[in-house]
């Protein structure tokens, strides 16, 4: 017996907002949708709406409380763009709420976090064949590459293509 995973569910409590984010801001395809209770993304991630969840999950329809900060905090959706700057930019227009602009993480990966319409963390990261390029471009070696980035430097060679 072997399992794949298909990817998580986030379940949320206004499907109309929650696909604004994740298919206009976030440029998320739809690989499908029923009605206004579930969509199915293409990055192997779909949002759910609380109500039906329930009903499938619990087998009676019910809202769910309102998770506390703390709790939200404790979840985060992850993505990457080639292109960083421009998202800080678009979703700076959006008016999203931040949970800090840009900064760089101790491997070198640039990234920001903002909230989605139900308050879940979500990052958006350069990817790190970008962070190799830079490093590499800035004339440090493959294993000063490596060290910065800590990755394997057989990986830094593959990503420097």
């Amino acid at each position: 017996m072997s399992f794949t995973f298909e990817g998580p569910a986030v379940i949320v409590r206004n499907i109309p907002a929650s696909r604004h984010f994740y298919e206009t801001l976030l440029q998320q395809e739809v690989a499908f949708s029923v009605a206004e209770s579930y969509v199915s993304f293409k990055g192997k991630f779909s949002i759910w709406y609380e109500g039906s969840a329930s009903a499938m999950i619990h087998e009676r329809s019910r809202f769910l409380s309102t998770p506390t900060p703390e709790a939200l905090e404790q979840f985060e959706l992850y993505f990457e763009t080639a292109d960083l700057d421009a998202a800080w930019n678009a979703l700076g227009k959006a008016h999203i709420p931040v949970v800090h602009g840009i900064r760089e993480q101790p491997w070198g990966q640039r990234c920001f976090r903002v909230k989605d319409p139900d308050g879940y963390i979500v990052e958006l990261a350069e990817p790190m064949p970008v962070v190799v390029r830079r490093c590499l471009d800035s004339g440090m070696s493959v294993e000063e590459t490596a060290t910065r980035t800590m990755l394997p430097a057989d990986v830094v060679k593959a990503m420097k293509g």
